[in-house]
C-alpha cells in the first residue's frame, strides 16, 4: 500500500493589493518546470460577483526521485474580490488585478507508490524494515530536499507580491 506521508503543512502566503493574477500563476508555472516537477491541476473555478472576481486553483505538482519515492506540493490559491485595474508603469498603462489573494502550500513524500512491496507479505514485511532501519538516513535527506522546495517556492511568491507593489 501506498504511503503518503505529510512533511510541510499550510505555509501560508497572504496579500492584499495591486498585483498581475496571470505573472503570479505563471511564476508558480515556471519554478515547478524549473524543479522538475510534473504538473497536475485538481481545480480550476472562477465565479464572478458583483462584488469581484473570485477564482479557486489546486496545483497537485509530482516528482520522481526514484522507483520508491515521489515528492507531491500541493499548492491551493485562492483570489477573492478581484477586479481589473490599469496602472502606468514606466510611462505604459498596464492591465492588473486588485484584490486579496492567499496561497496555501503542502507537501507531501509518498511512498512505494507503484505498490509493488505490497504483492505479498513477506515484501511488507522487507519493506517496513528497509524502511525503518536502512533508508532512514535517504529519508531525512528526501525530508530536507521537499521542505527546502516549499520554502523556496513560499519565498519567490512573497518576493513577486512585494515587488508587484504598484503605488
Amino acid at each position: 500500500m501506498t504511503e503518503r506521508e505529510m512533511i510541510v503543512s499550510g505555509q501560508r502566503v497572504t496579500f492584499e493589493g495591486i498585483f498581475s493574477m496571470d505573472e503570479l500563476h505563471k511564476l508558480i508555472t515556471e519554478w515547478l518546470k524549473q524543479k522538475g516537477y510534473d504538473r497536475l491541476d485538481r481545480l480550476h473555478s472562477e465565479s464572478v460577483k458583483p462584488d469581484g472576481k473570485y477564482i479557486d486553483i489546486e496545483l497537485e505538482p509530482d516528482k520522481n526521485i526514484d522507483d520508491y519515492t515521489k515528492f507531491i506540493i500541493r499548492i491551493r490559491l485562492y483570489a477573492s474580490q478581484l477586479k481589473d485595474v490599469l496602472v502606468e508603469q514606466d510611462g505604459r498603462k498596464r492591465r492588473l488585478n486588485q484584490g486579496k489573494v492567499q496561497i496555501v502550500l503542502d507537501a507531501y513524500i509518498k511512498t512505494d507508490y507503484q505498490g509493488r512491496m505490497e504483492t505479498k507479505p513477506v515484501y511488507t514485511f522487507i519493506r517496513t524494515l528497509y524502511d525503518k532501519y536502512i533508508f532512514k538516513s535517504e529519508s531525512s535527506k528526501n525530508q530536507k530536499q521537499i521542505t527546502a522546495d516549499v520554502m523556496h517556492l513560499k519565498e519567490s511568491i512573497m518576493n513577486y507580491l512585494n515587488l508587484g507593489k504598484y503605488r
